[in-house]
């Protein structure tokens, strides 16, 4: 008996667990509208190149911003295989 009041306790939090994620479902999604968030050390030593490029068409802005940043890590990474090669 005691078993299954622990399955019973538990079944009735996972419900409500789901209920909840139904009513407020706003809550679990990401939030790409706070760009306030200041930058990482690393990128704030060195200041990014100026430049302005138009997002391609059928992308979205942070599409784009993900491609920008891909790109920006492949240079660094570049950068730090150069300079380890004998």
């Amino acid at each position: 008996m005691r078993a299954f009041g622990l399955k019973r306790e538990l079944l009735i939090l996972f419900c409500v667990g789901i209920l909840v994620m139904c009513l407020f479902p706003g809550h679990l999604l990401a939030d790409d509208k706070d760009s306030n968030n200041p930058p990482a050390k690393a990128e704030a030593a060195k200041p990014a190149p100026a430049k302005f490029v138009a997002p391609a068409p059928g992308l979205t802005e942070r599409e784009q911003w993900l491609l920008d940043r891909v790109e920006q890590l492949e240079r660094r990474v570049a950068e730090l295989e150069s300079k380890g090669a004998p």
